[in-house]
C-alpha cells in the first residue's frame, strides 16, 4: 500500500520535529521551512504530494500567490491545502473563514490524533475525486444540492421568524448569570471537520473547567471491561521531544512500557465515549428551561446558513469525544453530513437508558442510507420528539 506524501511548511525547528515524531511512521513527510524553499524545489515535489500543510505564523496574506500557483499550474491534481495557526491568533479576523483554495484552518492546540483523522479524510475524499467517474457519483450531487438549498431557505426564514425569540433569549439569560448569552464550542462534523458551533448559554461560566469532577454523573456508561492489550512499548511525547529514552520506565507482565503511555491507554479504556451528565449542577434555571424545549440549538442555525452543518444529519461531537471514535466501526459516521437533529434523536429522544453502542449503530445508519425524503421525514419527527421530557 503506497505511503501518502504531506508537504509540510514551517519554518520552527521544535513544531518540525514533534510533526515528525507524531506522524512519522504513517505518511513520508517532505518539510520545507518556507515557500521560496518549496518554489525552489522541483515541480515533481507537489505532483507526488497527497496533502499541504502550512504552518501559519502570522498572517495567511503571504500564502495567496503560492495557492494560486498550486490551483493554476497543478489543477488536475486537487491538491488538499490546510492551515495551521496558533491559538493566540484566533481572534484575528484572517482566521475567522477559510479562504478560497484552502481546505481547513486548524489550531495548532489540536491533538495529532485529530490533525491525522482530518488528514485521512481529505485523502479519502481526494481519492474518491479521483474515481467520481462511479455512477452514484451524479446522484449524491443531486441529493447534496437539494440538501443545501432546503438549508439556506429553511434556516435563513426561520432566523427571520424566531429573531424576537433570539433576543428575548438572550436577555433572559444575561440577567441570571454573568458572560455572554452565546456560547461558542469547537465541534467535530463531516470528515473530522472542525468548526465553532454556536449554542445559548445553558451553563454557568466555569462549566468547562468543572466537567473533570462530575464524570461519575454520566449516563453514558463506561464500556464493559474486555482482557487488555498488550501496551506497545514507545515514547511519550515528552521523551519525543526531549530526544531521550523513556524517563518512567514501568516492569510489567508485558515488558517494560512506558507508564505514562500505560496510564494513558489505560485511562481511554476506562472512559465512556460521550458524555451527558444527570442532573447536571452546572446548568441554570434558564438554562434547563431552554435546554427542555431545545431553544439552545437555535443559533446554530447561523452554522447551518454557514455551511458547518446541515439541518438534518449526526450530531457534531467535542473533541474529546471525537478523539475515542477512531475505530472502523465508529469513523464511518463521520461520513454524513453533521446536523442540528439526526436520527438518533427522534428515535431515542426521551430514553436515558440509550448505550453507547445504540448511538453510533444509528448514527452509521444514517451514514449510509441518509437521502433528501429521509431528511425530511427526521425533520417531521423532530416535533414530536421536543414534546418528551428527557433528552439524550
Amino acid at each position: 500500500m503506497k505511503t501518502s506524501t504531506l508537504l509540510y511548511i514551517n519554518p520552527n525547528k521544535q513544531e518540525t520535529f514533534a510533526f515528525q515524531a507524531n506522524l512519522g511512521q504513517d505518511y513520508k513527510i517532505v518539510h520545507f521551512k518556507d515557500l521560496d524553499s518549496l518554489h525552489r524545489s522541483s515541480s515533481r515535489v507537489i505532483r507526488e504530494a497527497d496533502v499541504c500543510i502550512c504552518a501559519v505564523h502570522e498572517s495567511i496574506i503571504e500564502f495567496t500567490g503560492f495557492l494560486s500557483k498550486i490551483r493554476r499550474e497543478y489543477s488536475k491534481q486537487q491538491l488538499p491545502v490546510l492551515f495551521i495557526y496558533p491559538e493566540y491568533l484566533s481572534d484575528s479576523p484572517l482566521f475567522q473563514h477559510v479562504p478560497t483554495g484552502v481546505n481547513d484552518i486548524l489550531s495548532d492546540e489540536l491533538s495529532y490524533k485529530m490533525l491525522k483523522l482530518r488528514i485521512n479524510s481529505l485523502l479519502k475524499k481526494k481519492s474518491y475525486n479521483d474515481l467520481n467517474a462511479q455512477p452514484k457519483a451524479s446522484t449524491k450531487k443531486h441529493v447534496n444540492f437539494f440538501k443545501r438549498a432546503f438549508d439556506i431557505v429553511a434556516a435563513g426564514s426561520a432566523l427571520l421568524l424566531l429573531s424576537p425569540i433570539l433576543l428575548l433569549v438572550a436577555i433572559i439569560i444575561r440577567l441570571e448569570s454573568k458572560g455572554n448569552p452565546l456560547y461558542t464550542s469547537k465541534r467535530v462534523g463531516t470528515n473530522y471537520k472542525v468548526f465553532p458551533l454556536l449554542k445559548f448559554r445553558s451553563m454557568y461560566q466555569d462549566a468547562d473547567q468543572r466537567l473533570e469532577e462530575l464524570k461519575h454523573l454520566n449516563q453514558y456508561k463506561a464500556p464493559a471491561k474486555k482482557e487488555k492489550a498488550k501496551t506497545e512499548m514507545k515514547n511519550c511525547a515528552d521523551c519525543v521531544l526531549k530526544k531521550c529514552a523513556c524517563q518512567q520506565p514501568l516492569w510489567t507482565d508485558e515488558g517494560v512500557v512506558c507508564e505514562k503511555v500505560k496510564s494513558e491507554v489505560e485511562e481511554k479504556e476506562d472512559e465512556a465515549v460521550f458524555m451527558k451528565l444527570a442532573k447536571d449542577p452546572r446548568i441554570t434555571k434558564v438554562g434547563a428551561f431552554i435546554r427542555k424545549t431545545s431553544i439552545d440549538e437555535i443559533p446554530q442555525l447561523f452554522n447551518v446558513l454557514r455551511g458547518d452543518m446541515s439541518l438534518v444529519g449526526n450530531r457534531p461531537l467535542p473533541l474529546y469525544e471525537a478523539e475515542k471514535l477512531t475505530k472502523d466501526q465508529t469513523i464511518q459516521r463521520f461520513d454524513a453530513p453533521a446536523g442540528i437533529t439526526g436520527l438518533w434523536q427522534v428515535t431515542k429522544r426521551g430514553k436515558a437508558d440509550m448505550s453507547t453502542e445504540e448511538r453510533i449503530a444509528l448514527d452509521n445508519e444514517y451514514a449510509q442510507k441518509h437521502s433528501f425524503m429521509m431528511d425530511m421525514k427526521i425533520i417531521l419527527k423532530t416535533f414530536p420528539a421536543l414534546l418528551q421530557s428527557e433528552k439524550v
